[in-house]
């Protein structure tokens, strides 16, 4: 934990008098949570300046172990008026504990219970226990004009956490939201980001367990906040655990690093892909076609496919250039050659989209696709592969993230993914010159393997154009797009990693 003495301090009797007494809560609201959400991974908006805080609403919520907490819904308003709501979980301990995650820490306060810092609940292991016995076993409780409510996914899986150990631990790595481990066999994502509406993940795990689709972790229940005449908002999902998993990103990261560092010591342009790695990036192309055919096997109009048409990749041009334009501007200060090479990626874009809507030929279908899918989100068990995060791009709202698309879509993200892939492990590489033919030659070599098998299931299938030059165009306009979202996104959350979608626009700019 941090410095006790580097810890705001503040005067309350309890968390409940802190959060009840309009004086503290502003202190709140004014001194703490701008600066707690603007340090978060999973805070969606940091080149915005926050304007002001307000704690929309909150309820207490049981813990077994005593520590008083509540879930807060807190609303960051930026200088232009628009608003973004967020769970932040909090809960009170001793100064002394020694548990408590880092980054987790808000203040300290004093008051009737002594000396106590307040933190983001996530950290306590027994809150999180609490949280998912909560899932499993269905809550209601009233939140704001509402109620949190829990709701099973079927009876079997109402499974009570009583009298006994329940480990957890706190999914490290890049998270948008908050996901723990249980050692009771389960996986339970928190959404800090709330959002009005239907939202993707669970309604495709519902979907894909009632097609019976086998690589997907079986799910087990959802928490919503229901508000009388109003949308409601999804706060967290609970799944079965993968035992034995490693995730995608993981497993290639760590077997793509020393065989760049060995190609560099012996100078070797082209890396050559041991079997494990090729069979495995083969598995994954015929995992995602799998993924695909399932999604795509619906027959309402949520998940039946339809004619992908020329307006739809209009609309995508128009959001993608929207964004790229926004990210022109936030790196006005760079080099002039990289923002007129992201200009021309503007223009590559609508080439593509010329040259796709102008062809007679059918352009496939759109369907529901996973929406987000790169290495990260696929888990490696003991022979086979499962896809986690349904819930589509960060950046995006709910609505569009439910709207069909190519299933090529999903296919640029593996790709961009491979390059990602292959410049962390560069980087982790001593330099040398022969990093830039490294950075070309091993997304190409990893690509290759991937869309071989993927297009040996789907080749023939009327999900995808039957022209070879179409399809191909296809799948480039969507990497591009990807490409540029991964620009806005990083630009928004992790400043330290805008040269990887940079550099490789400012070479899909160039490319003929």
């Amino acid at each position: 934990m941090e410095k006790v003495a580097q810890i705001p301090l503040l005067f309350a009797a309890n968390l409940e008098g802190l959060l009840a007494n309009e004086a503290t809560r502003t202190q709140v609201e004014r001194e703490i949570l701008p600066a707690c959400l603007a340090q978060q991974r999973w805070y969606r908006s940091k080149t915005r300046k926050i304007a002001l805080t307000h704690i929309e609403t909150w309820t207490r919520f049981p813990l077994e172990a005593g520590n008083r907490s509540f879930f807060i819904v807190v609303k960051a308003v930026f200088e232009n008026g628009e608003s973004e709501s967020y769970t932040l979980p909090l809960a009170t301990v001793s100064e002394e504990d020694s548990s408590i995650a880092p980054g987790a820490a808000l203040c300290r306060l004093r008051g009737q219970e002594g000396k106590q810092i307040l933190v983001d609940a996530m950290g306590i292991p027994n809150f999180r226990a609490a949280l998912l016995k909560a899932l499993l076993n269905g809550i209601h409780i009233p939140l704001g004009n509402g109620a949190l409510k829990a709701r099973p996914f079927s009876a079997e899986h109402q499974i009570l956490i009583l009298n006994r150990e329940n480990n957890s631990e706190l999914v490290e790595g890049e998270q948008s939201n908050t996901s723990m481990l249980f050692s009771s066999g389960h996986f339970l994502k928190l959404y800090r980001r709330l959002e009005e509406g239907i939202h993707p993940e669970p309604e495709m795990l519902r979907f894909l367990e009632q097609q019976h689709y086998p690589h997907v972790p079986p799910f087990r229940s959802i928490l919503e906040w229901e508000k009388p005449g109003q949308s409601i908002v999804t706060l967290a999902i609970a799944q079965k655990r993968i035992e034995g998993q490693e995730n995608g990103w993981d497993y290639i990261l760590n077997r793509l690093t020393p065989l760049l560092q060995a190609a560099q010591d012996f100078s070797v342009k082209n890396i050559p892909l041991p079997d494990d790695i090729a069979g495995w990036i083969r598995l994954l192309g015929r995992r995602t076609a799998g993924l695909h055919l399932a999604l795509s096997s619906g027959h309402d109009e949520t998940f039946s496919p339809k004619p992908l048409l020329a307006d739809d990749l209009s609309v995508a041009r128009a959001s993608t250039s929207q964004l790229l334009n926004g990210s022109i501007a936030a790196l006005k200060n760079r080099d002039p050659e990289d923002v007129k090479s992201l200009c021309s990626a503007l223009s590559k874009l609508e080439e593509l989209e010329t040259k796709l809507t102008g062809v007679e030929e059918n352009l496939g279908s759109k369907i529901r696709i996973h929406g987000d899918l790169h290495l990260g989100q696929i888990l490696k068990g003991t022979g086979d592969i499962w896809f986690m995060d349904f819930e589509g791009e960060p950046g995006r709202p709910l609505s569009e993230k439910r709207r069909k698309h190519s299933p090529l879509r999903d296919v640029a993200g593996i790709l961009r993914s491979f390059h990602y892939a292959t410049h962390t492990a560069v980087r982790s590489c001593t330099a040398s010159p022969l990093q830039k033919d490294l950075m070309a030659s091993t997304p190409l070599a990893l690509g290759g393997l991937f869309l071989e098998a993927y297009f040996e299931i789907l080749g023939g299938s009327e999900l995808l154009p039957q022209e070879t030059d179409i399809r191909d165009a296809l799948l480039n306009f969507f990497v591009l797009e990807k490409a540029v979202y991964e620009l806005h996104y990083e630009l928004n959350n992790r400043p330290d990693w805008v040269e990887i979608p940079l550099q490789d626009l400012i070479t899909l700019s160039r490319a003929s």
